[in-house]
């Protein structure tokens, strides 16, 4: 069972753990999470999320992938997709898709004038 403390912004956190260091031998071998455009195993994700929930590591042999995973970071308003999806090979290379994850701040001020 996947501990409630773990909420949003350690999923991001983890997220950006990850591309500092890379997934290792941690990959997913069905899903993925799409997180500001980019796909992660979700286990992996999980597992990093409690360090910055919790400030301890928590093995990834503690919960089940599939629908515990998927469900709980659905649950936080992530995206879950396959892998080989067409979906997850645009966000694997760094594409631009967007989702219900996205946490940038719109640009503030008036639009550029293009005509100047």
């Amino acid at each position: 069972m996947i501990p409630t403390i773990i909420q949003r912004e350690h999923v991001f956190l983890a997220a950006d753990w990850i591309d500092q260091h890379g997934v290792g031998e941690r990959n997913s071998r069905r899903y993925l999470v799409v997180i500001n455009g980019k796909s992660y195993p979700p286990k992996l994700v999980i597992s990093r999320a409690y360090f910055y929930a919790h400030g301890s590591e928590w093995s990834h042999e503690n919960f089940t992938g599939g629908r515990e995973t998927n469900s709980y970071l659905r649950g936080l308003g992530f995206e879950i997709i396959e892998r080989g999806s067409i979906r997850a090979r645009a966000s694997a290379v760094g594409g631009t898709s967007k989702g219900t994850d996205e946490r940038r701040e719109p640009p503030s001020g008036p639009p550029p004038n293009m005509y100047a």
